[in-house]
């Protein structure tokens, strides 16, 4: 596994934070199971920050090779734009770039 993370703090909330997962010859099934093994563990976490108790929550875009670009550049902004249908349709999901519609649709 590759990982990158840049955090920023906002009042306990961290406005970005990213990672890749690189699951050799997983397809997007498989590559869905493990956002969703991700993902899960974290909807049912708490932090406490003074007092004030914040759920925690987790957004995944999912991209596969060759589908959603054969490029790492294509690939990656594949997973991106899956990650940020994830956050505006409420967040705490895992969105598959492969079912959305093309972009500029």
């Amino acid at each position: 596994m590759t990982t990158s993370a840049a955090m920023a703090a906002d009042h306990g909330r961290s406005a970005r934070a990213e990672f890749v997962a690189v699951p050799p010859g997983a397809d997007e099934t498989g590559a869905e199971q493990l956002g969703e093994r991700v993902r899960k563990p974290i909807e049912g976490e708490r932090l406490t920050v003074d007092d004030a108790r914040i759920r925690l929550s987790a957004s995944l875009g999912v991209a596969v090779w060759p589908a959603d670009g054969r490029e790492p550049e294509s690939l990656l902004a594949s997973a991106d734009r899956a990650l940020y249908a994830a956050r505006d349709a409420g967040r705490n999901r895992v969105v598959v770039a492969s079912r959305m519609p093309p972009a500029g649709s």
